[in-house]
């Protein structure tokens, strides 16, 4: 039996989670991949960013410099792939089983 994930998770080493982010969570009304959009400091210099999805089947996901961000594609079943883009700040404390994650290294100077 396959099971699609209800979360994907991405740890942002090297980060912190700005102020004004703590305890928030974004939830997004116009997408069927993408339920919600939350993030914490999971760790001293790890920011976890979490998206809370629905009948995800495949997703990629690349950083982009100037300034850095995290671009996250979704493909599900019969749609098209919903793309967005997390600055290396969001949040939220809550935790979630049946999930993917993927460690993200910090970005170098120069690079």
């Amino acid at each position: 039996m396959c099971r699609t994930p209800t979360a994907i998770y991405f740890d942002l080493h090297g980060t912190r989670l700005a102020q004004a982010l703590v305890g928030k969570s974004f939830a997004v009304t116009d997408d069927g991949f993408l339920k919600k959009i939350r993030a914490a400091q999971f760790s001293n210099d790890m920011t976890r960013v979490v998206l809370d999805v629905n009948d995800v089947t495949e997703y990629s996901a690349f950083l982009l410099p100037n300034p850095y961000r995290l671009i996250i594609d979704i493909h599900g079943n019969g749609g098209q792939p919903a793309q967005i883009a997390a600055n290396r700040d969001a949040g939220s404390n809550e935790t979630h089983t049946d999930s993917t994650v993927a460690n993200v290294p910090a970005p170098r100077n120069g690079a």
